[in-house]
């Protein structure tokens, strides 16, 4: 007697056995995939056409030169952000004796430092990253009264205690001199920034400023003027 064969049960079979198919058939009986049944009716080589060259170009180019500006304008954006995502700035107040004058009540330097400590909690409300220090210009020499650092409260204090006094004349040259030699040392990927608040409206100089505006130039600092004459207030910057 011929031993009998074991029955073997097939579960995948059993499983799929009266589910509908992931496969369709076109109209010459080939069929389709599931992901392929979403492009059977794209007929996107119809709103195509070829070029001079041989290049594929849409029959309708106004969404390809909308996509274009937009890309354009996004790249830009972005590059702007990064450029000014960190920003390093040295605030140099103008200390001569130009900032006794009271044609602005109280005087000049009432002004200025009041600016100057608004200006300075401004700054690090909108830059949380950034670094500002202090620089001011007395008696013909620019003096570093603050390191770069991140704490407004330090830079103000510092503002309010050394701060006061006057004499002298004023050195644009020589802030610019300063201002280039602290910005010089400070990570390549930072926004570097010189930012004068002015009293005098004359220079004392040792030099032609224009080299030192050429160097900063160089260097990629932004230069910025803020000049108090009159009882007004003017901007200048360059960069």
């Amino acid at each position: 007697m011929a031993a009998s064969k074991p029955i073997v049960i097939d579960d995948d079979a059993i499983a799929t056995r009266g589910e509908p198919s992931d496969e369709d058939e076109d109209d010459n009986g080939r069929s389709f995939e599931a992901f392929e049944r979403q492009y059977a009716q794209d007929n996107s080589w119809e709103s195509l056409q070829e070029d001079e060259q041989g290049n594929l170009r849409p029959l309708d180019r106004t969404a390809e030169l909308r996509a274009r500006r937009e890309r354009a304008m996004s790249a830009a954006q972005s590059s702007r952000i990064r450029k000014g995502m960190i920003r390093y700035l040295l605030l140099v107040v103008d200390l001569s004796q130009a900032a006794n004058a009271s044609d602005m009540r109280p005087n000049r330097l009432a002004v200025m430092t009041g600016t100057a400590r608004a200006f300075i909690r401004k700054f690090f409300d909108l830059n949380p990253l950034g670094q500002l220090g202090l620089l001011v210009l007395r008696n013909g020499v620019a003096e570093r009264l603050t390191d770069l650092s991140g704490s407004p409260e330090m830079q103000i204090s510092k503002l309010k205690q050394y701060g006061m006094d006057t004499g002298g004349a004023a050195s644009l040259q020589n802030g610019l001199e300063l201002g280039h030699e602290l910005l010089a040392g400070v990570p390549p990927y930072v926004h570097r920034e010189l930012l004068f608040l002015m009293a005098a409206l004359s220079t004392v100089d040792p030099g032609k400023v224009d080299d030192s505006i050429t160097k900063c130039k160089d260097a990629k600092i932004r230069c910025a003027f803020v000049a108090l004459c009159g009882g007004y207030m003017g901007s200048l910057s360059c960069e």
